[in-house]
């Protein structure tokens, strides 16, 4: 399983690292990686949702991990293609307020989810199993709207979040040399 695992996310890192590399025209070759994304994560998929890992640690591993780093991934370059196909038409000052208003969407989430930020970001892992075994769900804690709309068998309560932590720092990256590059018009 472990290699099975580790095969389909090595394939997936060449290809995409082999598109990065080729990113002329981003929004012409998003929809490429996006689409190498979702069948190597239709394929971890088929892998894991009803494969019993061998301990907890492993399934942790998997859920803090593994998953949030493809699906990182997938979160990141379906966002890129939405703010380049969404940018609007106009002087250098709409365009920044453009760019401006996403970083600030990175933010509200950010301040949403602070307490999991810091517990992330800490290295903590006391609070692990509650967050990255399956079926450990405690509605009490603070989750998103869709929760129950997702695949029990391929999901816990924390890993779309490390997921979204790690592709906003990826949107951040990206999106604050867009806010430098325009400069206001001055009079």
């Amino acid at each position: 399983m472990k290699d099975k695992i580790k095969n389909i996310a090595e394939k997936l890192e060449h290809q995409i690292r082999m598109h990065e590399l080729d990113l002329n025209d981003r929004i012409k070759d998003i929809p490429q990686i996006i689409l190498l994304l979702e069948q190597g994560f239709s394929e971890l998929k088929e892998i894991v949702s009803f494969y019993k890992f061998k301990s907890e640690m492993d399934e942790i591993f998997f859920f803090k991990i593994i998953k949030p780093k493809f699906f990182s991934k997938l979160i990141y370059y379906r966002k890129v293609y939405n703010i380049e196909m969404m940018r609007p038409n106009g002087q250098d000052c709409v365009l920044k307020n453009y760019f401006i208003n996403e970083l600030n969407q990175l933010e509200n989430f950010y301040n949403k989810n602070i307490d999991f930020y810091k517990y992330y970001r800490s290295g903590s892992m006391h609070l692990d199993k509650y967050f990255f075994l399956r079926g450990k769900q405690d509605i009490q804690m603070t989750m998103e709207t869709f929760y129950f709309e997702r695949d029990p068998n391929f999901s816990t309560i924390c890993d779309f979040k490390v997921a979204k932590i790690v592709a906003n720092e990826m949107l951040r990256i990206y999106l604050n040399p867009k806010i430098r590059n325009y400069h206001p018009i001055h009079d």
